[in-house]
């Protein structure tokens, strides 16, 4: 019996809001997009733990580069980008009201950072309307997938922590290369809804 249905948002939900950036931060700052990706990557982590904040992701990124990076430039590129260029991905929110119907409990834990949070906020409240109990954003928490200690927040607020004597499978929808670690004894599985 399904318990509950744990979504993500980047490539389940919505398309990514990161290449394009790689993309146009690699040539604002004239350096290839594989070493705008190998710099930014293990910022972008960070950030997404909330262990650092966006003015400090441009002051870093300006040091690795050797590039003075304009403000104008960098104001609201994150916010903006997952406005105008994450679109959802159709079949997995159908899925979404095919579970409400069903009366299945469903909840977010997605790996993000702030402006991004803030670009959601339109399909926080979507998935709100669909009836999900919450939304766990790595940068709020501290921690992110695939720390088991992210999937014991969400299942502790979901009143599901596993038993010795009934072990929970978490199905998670997310890119296929991610491999999730198990977490105290729960059981991390791989769906891609394409």
């Amino acid at each position: 019996m399904i318990k509950a249905v744990i979504f993500d948002f980047g490539e389940v939900l919505i398309g990514n809001g990161w290449e394009i950036t790689y993309k146009q931060i690699a040539k604002r700052l004239k350096i290839s997009e594989e070493k705008a990706r190998d710099i930014m990557r293990p910022l972008e982590r960070r950030w997404s733990k909330g262990k650092i904040n966006e003015d400090y992701f441009w002051r870093s990124l300006s040091r690795k580069t050797n590039v003075k990076i304009d403000p104008r430039f960098t104001k609201d590129l994150f916010f903006l980008n997952m406005l105008k260029y994450t679109k959802d991905i159709t079949e997995s929110w159908k899925i979404l009201a095919e579970l409400k119907a069903r009366r299945v409990r469903l909840t977010l834990l997605t790996n993000i950072i702030p402006p991004h949070i803030r670009a959601l906020r339109e399909r926080f409240a979507r998935l709100k309307k669909l009836g999900f109990e919450f939304f766990i954003c790595s940068s709020e928490v501290g921690f992110r997938k695939p720390d088991p200690k992210i999937y014991k927040i969400v299942l502790k607020k979901l009143n599901l922590l596993p038993t010795f004597f009934e072990p929970i499978n978490i199905y998670e929808l997310e890119k296929p290369q991610k491999q999730p670690k198990a977490a105290f004894g729960v059981l991390v599985t791989l769906s891609n809804p394409g």
